[in-house]
């Protein structure tokens, strides 16, 4: 398809209502990209993406945690509490030998065991700070890491994904306008020639050249051609409401101006070359492909279960026990400080780590036959635009040839009936071949663009999304 440029677009806004003067398929699909409610939820994804990213990498600090604890117990259980219990001097025999001296320090015992009291308190405030760091962390946090980075690797060829689907599909609808609006041009042609023609067949009419079945043929088909022409416009007006819709553009489809034209594009590959670029560049293969490398991660993320954890930490705080809150005095407290590091080996759990094994392993091969089904199934899609594309060449080179033969033959009727020397129906009968001619040549154009925007779609040509 060629361009036509008129230098630039012009969107004026006027009391609400956005009037174009004239857009090309380029600047369309340019708007559509910046409006498409799919790639802004791809936009939304690949910030997921950045921050599971970052979630994987923290993984790999410190984690802290601070604890606080406050207990009020009115009533508590004291394992120190025996009840009643006599006093050392009243147990010791006054009989035996040595009892004064053995009564004097039973008696500096008594007066140290009464002033001892350990019974609970009724409050208790403790607060604790500790640090855990994980040495080795069964290898979840580099494979996590290398996980995400494969996400968002994943996520750009999602985002490729949609923007060939769109740029497909802007392009069908444009080039469906395209040929909506050339369908008006030949109406108007075809209405033209029709008053041209009844007017001329009342010209012989009046000077006794004609008969009134000539007038009244050249009148039917004039009130035919107005009909086609009023359809071929409403149908245009459908075509660029659907191209707005397409390209999330609110306007009037009436205001809308075209600024490209339908061509002939060039196709310089094999259908060989073609299918070898599409295993390489097609979008959907390239995600299918990233997804097979992040299911491969994955069963290496579930293989870690096996391996052991490796942590080390600190932890520092206090604690204080008081009848009353005013006795509180976390000053006059001791600090308790602990230095620690262990180690986690995984030694059975009833076999999930096993079954969690075995499911990654049947995901991978799950993956591997859908990438060979996605391969074979757009074979096939791209065997089919290369049919679409040669039966639209052989068409076109038809069509081509039986638009020189109409055209020819409307101008030897058109002199023929001028001169009386053909009648009305005969003069029709050419226009009408001339018009199916010009609207069967506008078709076959525009299968032939359509069967070459698929073949550019699925070989993955940047230039389709790039508008180059």
């Amino acid at each position: 398809m060629t361009r036509k440029r008129s230098g630039f677009s012009i969107i004026l806004i006027l009391t609400g209502v956005l009037n174009v003067a004239a857009m090309s398929r380029e600047e369309m699909m340019e708007h559509a990209f910046r409006h498409s409610e799919k790639l802004e939820q791809v936009e939304l994804e690949r910030l997921k993406v950045e921050s599971l990213r970052k979630e994987y990498t923290a993984k790999g600090f410190p984690e802290i945690n601070a604890d606080l604890n406050y207990l009020y117990q009115p009533r508590a259980y004291s394992p120190f509490d025996f009840g009643p219990f006599p006093s050392v001097s009243e147990m010791m025999d006054p009989t035996e030998p040595g009892f004064g001296n053995s009564a004097r320090l039973a008696g500096t015992m008594d007066q140290l065991f009464s002033s001892l009291d350990l019974s609970p308190r009724k409050q208790a405030f403790k607060w604790e700070v500790n640090a855990v760091q994980p040495i080795f962390a069964q290898g979840k946090i580099f494979t996590g890491v290398q996980l995400a980075g494969l996400y968002g690797q994943l996520i750009s060829h999602q985002r490729e994904q949609v923007q060939f689907d769109l740029a497909e599909q802007v392009s069908h609808t444009y080039f469906l306008a395209l040929v909506a609006e050339e369908n008006v041009r030949i109406r108007e042609g075809a209405l033209e020639l029709a008053e041209e023609a009844h007017a001329i067949a009342v010209r012989r009419f009046d000077v006794g050249q004609g008969n009134q079945l000539d007038t009244l043929n050249s009148r039917y088909t004039l009130q035919q051609e107005i009909y086609q022409l009023q359809e071929a416009r409403k149908n245009r007006r459908l075509a660029n409401h659907k191209l707005l819709t397409t390209i999330s553009l609110e306007m009037d489809p009436d205001s809308l101006v075209l600024s490209d034209t339908l061509s002939r594009p060039p196709l310089s590959m094999t259908f060989a070359q073609a299918r070898e670029q599409m295993l390489q560049n097609n979008s959907i293969l390239k995600t299918l492909r990233k997804g097979k490398q992040i299911q491969e991660k994955q069963t290496a993320l579930t293989r870690t279960d096996y391996f052991p954890t490796v942590y080390a930490g600190m932890s520092l705080g206090q604690t204080s026990q008081h009848d009353e809150i005013r006795d509180m005095d976390l000053s006059r407290d001791s600090w308790d400080v602990k230095f620690f590091t262990g180690i986690n080996v995984p030694i059975w759990n009833g076999g999930q780590r096993r079954h969690r094994m075995t499911q990654a392993v049947k995901e991978e091969l799950q993956v591997a036959s859908q990438i060979k089904e996605a391969e074979d199934l757009l074979t096939l899609k791209l065997s089919a635009a290369f049919e679409e594309y040669q039966l639209a060449l052989e068409n076109l080179a038809a069509t081509n040839e039986l638009l020189t033969l109409a055209r020819r033959g409307l101008s030897v009727a058109e002199r023929a009936f001028t001169v009386g020397q053909t009648t009305q129906l005969e003069l029709n009968q050419n226009q009408q071949n001339y018009n199916m001619s010009r609207l069967a040549y506008t078709d076959a154009l525009h299968q032939l663009t359509s069967a070459y925007t698929t073949i550019q779609k699925l070989i993955g040509n940047p230039q389709l999304i790039l508008n180059q």
